[in-house]
């Protein structure tokens, strides 16, 4: 079970890509790091928690969790992040991965169990937020990595689209 650390700040409501110097999850928020809040967040809802991150994973030493890097740097990207989450998952002989962005620290205390219940006999289950998908908000079966894998390899990176195509379950989350 992991999370994303994206390197800049990126706003999905604006055509184009802001970035800063510093990752936003490590920007400060009530004086804290955006992602320990994260972390605070998500942890009690999890068996294991791994942070996903290419670079130096030396930056995020001092939240004592495992640095998973992609799998491939030539592909960075959710998709590629979430092979990783899933390859880690697999590994730890866990059935389910939950992803969720670094840069939401207030996420429901009760994500993942909403998640994983509306998952079902479905790959996945996705967040549907008040005005629409929130794909990186997804519970993914760990059984469907070689088909997130085939997507990677054919050049298809949409990850609400992959989600779409293996039938996740959606479930609304204010």
């Amino acid at each position: 079970f992991f999370f994303q650390a994206e390197d800049g700040i990126r706003d999905s409501s604006v055509t184009g890509v802001q970035t800063c110097a510093l990752p936003i999850s490590l920007m400060p928020l009530a004086g804290r790091p955006v992602i320990a809040h994260v972390i605070e967040r998500l942890q009690p809802q999890v068996a294991r928690l791994g942070i996903n991150a290419n670079g130096d994973p030396a930056r995020f030493d001092a939240f004592g969790l495992p640095v998973i890097a992609d799998p491939d740097a030539s592909r960075p990207g959710p998709l590629a992040g979430v092979v990783a989450g899933l390859s880690w998952a697999r590994a730890g002989r866990f059935a389910l991965l939950v992803s969720s962005p670094c840069d939401t620290p207030f996420l429901p205390r009760d994500l993942v169990a909403r998640l994983a219940a509306a998952c079902g006999r479905s790959a996945g289950a996705v967040a549907l937020g008040p005005a629409a998908e929130e794909p990186l908000f997804a519970v993914w079966r760990v059984d469907i990595l070689e088909a997130v894998e085939a997507s990677l390899r054919q050049g298809r990176f949409a990850v609400h689209a992959l989600q779409r195509e293996l039938g996740f379950a959606r479930v609304e989350i204010p």
